[in-house]
């Protein structure tokens, strides 16, 4: 999966030595005696193949596929109590049937919209735990460039040719991944807790609500292991 742009630092790092000179413009121009080491990186590559970047997406994937079952949960249960009060209607008054039909409504649409604040929780963790991939990675290539001397680093996505040698994907990922390794005891939430698939839904306090939840809030996976959290810095 493709994820956006890190940031233009990213894109396309110039760390350019003191002996550099600035160009009227305000630009910069290398001197004749700095030789510019480059490397080439692909951002995606390396998000895709380091552990932080897998466990993102495999926690989101897990988290996503509980909702929608869980979402199918609920919309057969409402289908079912739909059909219970179609069923019960020749017994029931003209009155009756629209108050019931009323409090029906308000309470699928109730849950539904709790639903809806589920995924987009889910994508918000999303979003945060790739913010925190980046500035992992910010950190690695600047001090892989540190210790390599290395000058100026560009994203393959932008450049139209180069040389494989140039490429520094594997060490890169190598280096994330001995870095940022799993770790207890850092505070972090599964994605499927932070969205709150399967507790914490404010304004559930309605009887039936609760009844439904009983059903449909089940842990979506018995696998899941809430005490398993991303990728941190061993080094804080």
């Amino acid at each position: 999966m493709r994820i956006r742009p890190i940031a233009a630092s990213l894109l396309i790092i110039g760390i350019f030595p003191a002996a550099a000179q600035e160009r009227l413009d305000g630009g910069v121009l290398l001197s004749e005696t700095v030789a510019p080491r480059i490397a080439i990186i692909d951002i995606d590559r390396v998000y895709s193949g380091s552990e932080f970047g897998r466990r993102i997406e495999q926690e989101f994937a897990q988290a996503a596929d509980g909702l929608r079952r869980q979402n199918n949960c609920y919309d057969g249960v409402f289908e079912e109590l739909e059909q219970e009060l179609s069923n019960t209607k020749p017994d029931m008054s003209n009155e009756e049937f629209v108050a019931r039909r009323g409090e029906f409504t308000e309470l699928a649409n109730r849950r539904r919209d709790l639903q809806d604040q589920k995924w987009e929780r889910l994508r918000i963790w999303r979003e945060q735990e790739i913010e925190r991939f980046q500035l992992a990675l910010a950190r690695v290539i600047q001090g892989f460039a540190d210790t390599h001397g290395i000058n100026f680093i560009a994203h393959a996505n932008q450049v139209a040719w180069h040389d494989q040698k140039l490429r520094i994907d594997i060490q890169i990922t190598e280096i994330l991944d001995s870095t940022f390794a799993p770790g207890a005891g850092n505070g972090y939430k599964p994605a499927w807790i932070s969205a709150g698939i399967t507790e914490g839904d404010a304004g559930a306090n309605d009887e039936r609500d609760t009844e439904f939840r009983a059903i449909c809030d089940r842990p979506f996976d018995d696998s899941a292991d809430d005490s398993a959290p991303l990728p941190v810095s061993n080094g804080g």
